[in-house]
């Protein structure tokens, strides 16, 4: 019997307690499938982001079959002293590491009991593949990660990166933008139907240009071939009787 892959044994468990049922387990694995594999999904991402399977149901469930253990932020001594330690490490990381870290939402904890060296981390998605680069950043010889569920995990990470003035500024003038245009197609859908303009009246150049030019027509005509009995023009000799 070929062996199970662990990604079967995921969404077997999953379909088993009832988290997904198996048209969206067979969708998943499809979109799985088909994506490139240097940047493909685990089952979990996809079954959260594409399907909106319960995040915390999924991810313990990942974390159980990948001997991530998880940790309870109720059961830690969350106090200045901690949020201070979580700071200094986050605070000492480039911006475009900052933003992995609210990305990936991962923080460190705290260092091990047993191992002073060793850096806890904890995560709301311990698969997440960011996290390896964002651990080479904080500087510690070793790490672990741990499962965090994730409405812990965010109240932790608005205590420690509190959202930025300029972004909430964006924000606002993105709001103020949008209701001016708002305003804007209301008051032109309120607006009477434009009535159809009426010939405007020929402008005093134009009307000279054309009598110029029928003068010069007549004036021609008049030289050319004149009439009988007529005024000679200026410029032209009388015949003789």
């Amino acid at each position: 019997m070929p062996p199970i892959d662990i990604t079967d044994k995921i969404g077997f468990a999953l379909l088993k307690k009832g988290v997904i049922d198996y048209e969206t387990l067979e969708k998943s694995l499809r979109v799985k499938d088909s994506e490139d594999k240097k940047n493909r999904r685990n089952l979990g991402q996809i079954l959260v982001n594409d399907f909106g399977a319960d995040h915390d149901a999924v991810f313990r469930e990942v974390a159980d079959l990948y001997a991530f253990r998880e940790i309870y932020l109720a059961d830690e001594a969350m106090d200045k002293a901690r949020l201070d330690f979580i700071k200094k490490y986050v605070d000492g990381l480039p911006q475009t590491v900052r933003d992995m870290v609210v990305q990936s939402r991962m923080l460190p904890l705290k260092f091990d009991e047993k191992q002073p060296d060793k850096l806890i981390i904890i995560s709301a998605d311990p698969t997440d593949r960011r996290i390896p680069l964002i651990a080479r950043e904080f500087g510690a010889k070793k790490y672990e990660v741990a499962y965090c569920r994730l409405k812990d995990l965010q109240n932790l990470l608005e205590q420690v990166i509190p959202p930025e003035n300029e972004f909430l500024k964006l924000l606002e003038n993105s709001q103020g933008a949008s209701r001016s245009r708002k305003r804007m197609m209301t008051r032109w859908s309120t607006k009477r139907p434009w009535k159809r303009k009426s010939a405007r009246a020929p402008s005093s150049t134009s009307w000279r240009a054309r009598s110029w030019k029928l003068s010069a027509r007549d004036a021609a005509t008049c030289t050319s071939s004149p009439r009988r009995g007529t005024a000679p023009s200026s410029g032209s000799v009388p015949m003789e009787t």
